[in-house]
């Protein structure tokens, strides 16, 4: 008896689940692959509009606004999205039709036109037949258009001011309860436009201003209707985890000649024993051979993201990604070496706008043949390289004042790329202070030097780029960037905040070291900065300490660690943290027992109190216990 009894709970559970509007995340999922295609492997996808005058564009009858009605909104918010689709908004509408007369000509004249989404809105005009009529029509069209194959999504009525929205037994209201019914029923989707409009005026609106006349809504109107329609197109954007893995035939393109398949995994072991990985070859010499994988993510104004893949090649290639349509080649932040294996890949992609970034593609480029080594193109029609498992991180952000100090070369590794303009300068992110009795006292630097005059290289500039594994994070504490420069002859130079408009330093590098700061820096982090000195031929560039806070002005004390302890400084562990009276003011890095350096303390003149954890530090070559 018992089995029997859980037997029927399960049917009855199993229908209850099936009878559910469906998903406005994934019921169009696959169509919404399709509409991120290009050219020449997308096809037309056609969104069909069936009911009565509102779809059709009346507004004030006799007017017809087709262009400001919703399927043609709907239209462009898609097209905003999904730039590379070619989509078709067709009305099958007619103004006055209700509901058993639409499903009249359904066969003949909507399904002719072969959606790939079918909308139908009879709400407003089904007020004049019965419920169970208007039902026996819907419930027909419905189950016409599901056997056709086509995705449907049933609309509420939009508001009738003649009748209180807010009153339960409306007409209109009834119509709306029935509509949602039909598409749970039928698992189909629902834009719930009276639901929208009722909350409204719910919230003390009035409905006045979204109407053309007292049936038909205006623009306004219209605009919130496409807006809800629009949400069930809407990419699903991840925040972070798996954007690709391969393993459910997703549809990716190949251009200008590069070859893509999904393939059975040539190595189920180490980073990747999936089943399935993407393997890419190539049938032409252009360096720009590429491939186009959908995706889904967001990049929040001004921040950055991770993009890792796993990839597996022969030997040494030089790669990069690009997203959406830009141009813009985004390289690994280290090398694939491990011939033969899956490695982890790490591409970060940032966003230096005032507004968020969808990103809805990632177009890889599997050979491009200039940055390896050997340089040169290694794939073939026979010789292949494998991606797999694309992944979306959060990058942590560098939150500490210091963010370079190049005293330790393996944290500046750890922290960094460092690249020159041109591979024949001299280059040294361990370089011993040259100048350690000014201003800045630190052991270590940053040194580059280029060995021919600007005008003779073809470039505008020398210089070199730091490009940071981890955003820097800004923020109204932390706009202001410091740099200490000197070079060992007067010259101009420019610190730019890269990919952040009209952040600079500009201005005459001296040969002592100095102080330089930004203006106030606009976006929510920095990722790389140029340094670019309008240098002759082996003219000595040393950068150091950098350093990001609230303060707009140079630094006019000393900075880092002194080769040996500093006089005139007094230490002393209280309770909670340290006490430092100074006869100056000066910048000291804080260690722990083993060395780690954990932060650089700002010390003024006078007696200052920091508070750290209670433990054991090293400050000024002193050991300070912190109860």
């Amino acid at each position: 008896m018992k089995k029997s009894i859980f037997i029927l709970l399960m049917l009855f559970s199993g229908i209850v689940c099936y009878s559910q509007i469906a998903d406005e995340g994934t019921y169009l999922k696959t169509l919404k692959t399709e509409l991120l295609v290009q050219w020449p492997n997308n096809r037309t996808i056609n969104l069909v509009f069936h009911g009565h005058s509102v779809p059709s564009g009346y507004f004030a009858t006799p007017v017809v606004n087709t262009l400001a009605a919703y399927p043609h909104q709907t239209l462009a918010l898609v097209k905003e999205t999904y730039t590379s689709a070619v989509v078709n908004s067709i009305t099958t509408s007619i103004g006055g039709e209700q509901s058993e007369q639409g499903a009249t000509r359904f066969d003949k004249e909507v399904l002719c036109m072969r959606p790939d989404v079918l909308f139908i809105d009879y709400g407003l005009n089904d007020r004049g037949i019965s419920l169970a009529r208007s039902r026996a029509a819907w419930e027909s069209m419905v189950q016409k258009a599901l056997a056709y194959g086509c995705k449907v999504i049933l609309l509420t009525p939009t508001p009738d001011i003649t009748e209180d929205i807010l009153n339960d037994s409306a007409p209109l209201a009834k119509q709306a309860i029935q509509i949602r019914a039909i598409a749970s029923k039928y698992h189909v989707g629902l834009v719930d436009s009276y639901a929208v409009f009722k909350k409204m005026r719910q919230n003390g609106e009035t409905l006045n201003k979204y109407m053309a006349q007292s049936n038909h809504i205006n623009e306004l109107g219209h605009k919130i209707v496409a807006a809800e329609i629009y949400k069930w197109f809407a990419p699903n954007y991840v925040d972070s985890g798996t954007l690709c893995d391969f393993e459910n035939a997703e549809k990716v393109t190949s251009n200008f000649g590069a070859t893509a398949s999904i393939v059975d995994n040539p190595l189920k072991s180490g980073l990747d024993t999936t089943n399935k990985c993407l393997q890419i070859g190539r049938t032409s010499s252009n360096w720009y051979e590429l491939v186009d994988i959908p995706v889904s993510f967001i990049i929040p104004a001004g921040k950055a993201r991770e993009v890792h893949i796993l990839v597996k090649y022969m030997s040494k290639p030089d790669i990069a990604i690009r997203v959406n349509t830009s141009q813009t080649d985004i390289r690994p932040l280290s090398a694939y070496t491990d011939y033969g294996n899956w490695q982890d890949i790490t591409f970060m992609v940032n966003n230096s706008g005032t507004s968020d970034l969808p990103v809805t593609q990632l177009r890889f480029l599997g050979d491009i043949g200039y940055n390896n080594s050997p340089a040169g193109k290694i794939l073939s029609g026979t010789t292949f390289g494998y991606i797999d498992e694309i992944r979306l991180f959060i990058p942590e952000e560098i939150t500490a004042n210091s963010i370079l100090d190049f005293e330790d070369k393996s944290d500046t590794e750890a922290k960094t790329i460092i690249t020159t303009q041109s591979s024949t300068y001299s280059l040294d992110y361990y370089c011993a202070n040259p100048s350690d009795t000014s201003l800045n006292k630190t052991a270590r630097c940053l040194y580059f030097e280029s060995p021919v005059k600007l005008t003779d290289t073809g470039n505008w500039w020398h210089g070199a780029q730091i490009a940071f594994k981890k955003p820097v994070s800004v923020n109204e504490d932390r706009k202001y960037l410091h740099v200490m420069m000197m070079k060992d002859s007067i010259d101009e130079g420019t610190v730019h905040v890269a990919d952040v408009s009209n952040t600079y330093i500009s201005t005459k590098i001296t040969d002592k070291w100095t102080d330089y700061v930004s203006s106030a820096i606009p976006a929510s982090t920095i990722n790389s900065l140029y340094f670019k000195m309008n240098s002759g031929a082996n003219v000595k560039c040393y950068i150091d300490e950098v350093w990001i806070d609230n303060n707009p002005n140079p630094r006019v004390y000393s900075t880092g660690i002194a080769k040996e302890k500093l006089h005139g400084i007094k230490l002393y562990g209280v309770k909670g943290g340290i006490q430092i009276d100074s006869d100056y003011d000066i910048i000291l890095p804080l260690f722990d027992l083993s060395g780690k350096f954990i932060q650089n303390i700002g010390v003024k003149k006078g007696s200052n109190t920091i508070h750290v954890a209670s433990g054991l530090y090293l400050l000024n070559h002193t050991k300070i216990i912190v109860s």
